[in-house]
Formats: C-alpha cells, structure tokens, sequence
C-alpha cells in the first residue's frame, strides 16, 4: 500500500476514486464499486523484479541515532528505475516507540526528493527473532537525484538490539509501459 505518490505506475493494483484520480497507462479494471467512483484494477502485463544487491549485515546492540542499511556510493546505476527494498531483521529488543524506518533520496544540494518513514512499533506488538520482513518502495530515480539511503532512525537514542539484517534491492522493471 502506498499512499504517498499517488498513483503512481510502479505497482501490481490500484484502488481509486476515479473522480478524483486517472490510473497510468497500462493497467484495466477488474472490479468497480456499486457507486461507480471506487475501482481496482490491475496491470495488464505484472512488474518483473532483478536483484540489484544482497547483503547481510550484523549490528551490535547500541543507541545510535542513525543506522545505516543501504545506502549507495552512487546513484548513476540507479537513474531510470524504481526499486524494492526488502528488509528482514531480526530485532531481540523491542523497538523504541519513535524508532523509525527511512527512505530517502536527496538532490546534489541536500534537498529532499523522496521522504517515507514506517515507526517499528506499528508493525509489532510483540518482536520474535525474525520479526521484521517488510518490504519499502523506492520511487523512479530521476538525474537529479544524488543520494539514496535506508536506515533506521533513533531521535530518543534508546538501547537497540538489531542482530543480523538481510536487505535485498531490487530493480523494477516494468512488465508494461510505466
């Protein structure tokens, strides 16, 4: 589900009003609410997927304020795709309830291009090892763009227990026109 860009072509399905939205090129509905407004449709050809990156990590416990997970020495490999990030943690110690997860692309001057944040303590109440497998969308990465980063977000600086990260990225490539 994403709600920031929207819509945007770089999904499966869209759930839209179409009084106040258009879909992208490229996809059809396959149900419309009885009022009419509310439709689903789907892309007519699916997204395929290459993994770009694959890596574990291990962190020690900590209070940082700022985790780095991935963030490239360069954009230019990325220019011209969306990518997936696939996150799997395994999290001992509950998350602080300000604890974040970021994604983040910035200009040459530092201006934001794309800010998304989940808070770790929406997604569990209770964290087992191998709590956290989720999955963040990074949007079409234009020239302009000269950083991208995740990572996890600590303002409170409270004690972390992360243990060992798998992040996986993956490169969206379109099954039809995007």
């Amino acid at each position: 589900m994403d709600f920031e860009v929207f819509p945007q072509p770089v999904c499966d399905a869209l759930l839209l009003d179409t009084t106040k939205h258009i879909a992208p090129a490229g996809f059809h509905t396959v149900y419309t609410a009885p009022t009419g407004r509310l439709v689903l449709k789907l892309r007519d050809k699916p997204l395929v997927g290459e993994q770009v990156f694959d890596t574990l990590l291990t962190f020690p416990s900590g209070t940082n304020e700022f985790i780095e997970l991935w963030k490239p020495t360069s954009t230019e490999s990325l220019v011209g795709s969306a990518h997936l990030v696939w996150i799997q943690a395994r999290i001992a110690q509950v998350p602080p309830s300000m604890a974040r997860l970021v994604t983040e692309l910035r200009t040459g001057d530092g201006q934001n291009v794309y800010y998304d944040h989940v808070f770790l303590g929406s997604l569990r109440h209770v964290w087992t090892p191998n709590a956290l497998d989720l999955v963040r969308r990074v949007p079409l990465i234009t020239s302009d763009v000269a950083s991208a980063a995740i990572y996890l977000y600590n303002p409170e600086r409270t004690s972390m227990e992360i243990g060992v990260v798998r992040i996986r990225v993956i490169r969206v490539l379109a099954g039809g026109p995007l």
